[in-house]
C-alpha cells in the first residue's frame, strides 16, 4: 500500500468515511484509497461496522441540517432516535 496526498475528495474503502483533497491516504491498486488510520483495519469486524454507521449518522445530519434547517433536522434526529429503540410487533 503507498502513502500519499489525496490528489481529490473521496471516500474510505474500509470505514465508508469521505477524505478532503490533500488528506494522507494509504492507495493500492486492489484495495483503492482509505484513511491512514484505517491501514490494516478490518472492513468487517464489528467495531468497524459501528463505526462506519457512526460516520454515516452523522454526514446524513450534516446534510438534513443542510437541506431542512436546524430546528426540523434536530426532530428528525430525536425520530430516528426513537425509532431505533423501538421494535415493532414486540409487547411491552
Amino acid at each position: 500500500m503507498k502513502i500519499m496526498n489525496a490528489k481529490y475528495a473521496g471516500r474510505c474503502e474500509t470505514c465508508g468515511g469521505s477524505f478532503d483533497e490533500g488528506a494522507e491516504i494509504g492507495w493500492s491498486r486492489s484495495i483503492g484509497a482509505v484513511h491512514s488510520h484505517c491501514i490494516g483495519v478490518d472492513p468487517n469486524s464489528p467495531e468497524n461496522q459501528e463505526y462506519s454507521r457512526g460516520i454515516a449518522d452523522g454526514e446524513r445530519r450534516q446534510a438534513e441540517k443542510a437541506i431542512y434547517g436546524e430546528a426540523f433536522a434536530e426532530e428528525l434526529a430525536v425520530m430516528d432516535e426513537f425509532n431505533s429503540y423501538w421494535k415493532y410487533g414486540e409487547d411491552y
